[in-house]
C-alpha cells in the first residue's frame, strides 16, 4: 500500500543500462584469426574459444575459419584438429563443441571424391531411398 491507502501498482521492470567501455570494440578479421593459428601456432583453445565465449567473435567468424581450415585439410575435420595446433585428445572436443554451437560446416564439399552421393536438394541419399529407386 502507497501513502494515500491505495494498492500500489507493481512497477513496470527496466532494463540496466549496459556499462560504458572507454576502448572502442575490438573487431578480429577472419584471415588474422586464422593466420594466428597456422602461421604463429597459437592453438585454437587459446586463442579462438575464449574470443567466442566472450562474443568477441561471431558464429559466421568461427564458420569461416573452419571453412578456410576444411578447404586447406581438404574436408578432414581430424587434421583441422591438427591444422588449429589442438592435441589429437581434444578432436571430440573440437567436433562436440562446434556441434554444440551449431558451428560446423559440412565437409563432403570439400573432398575431391566424396563417398555420399549428393542430390539435387544437397541432401544425400539414404540406403533406404536408393533401395525403393532402383526397385521402381
Amino acid at each position: 500500500m502507497n501513502r494515500n491507502g491505495q494498492a500500489s501498482r507493481p512497477t513496470p521492470f527496466t532494463r540496466a543500462a549496459r556499462p560504458e567501455f572507454s576502448s572502442p570494440e575490438r573487431r578480429y578479421s577472419v584471415e588474422e584469426l586464422y593466420g594466428k593459428l597456422t602461421m604463429d601456432g597459437v592453438s585454437f583453445w587459446t586463442a579462438i574459444f575464449p574470443l567466442y565465449m566472450k562474443r568477441e567473435i561471431t558464429n559466421a567468424d568461427v564458420r569461416d575459419l573452419v571453412r578456410l581450415a576444411l578447404i586447406e585439410t581438404m574436408g578432414s575435420y581430424k587434421l583441422v584438429n591438427q591444422l588449429f595446433n589442438s592435441p589429437p585428445e581434444c578432436y571430440k572436443r573440437l567436433l562436440n563443441f562446434l556441434g554444440k554451437h551449431n558451428l560446423q560446416v559440412d565437409f563432403r564439399q570439400f573432398r575431391k571424391t566424396s563417398i555420399f552421393p549428393i542430390q539435387k536438394g544437397g541432401h544425400h541419399e539414404t540406403r533406404r531411398q536408393r533401395a525403393r529407386n532402383h526397385s521402381a
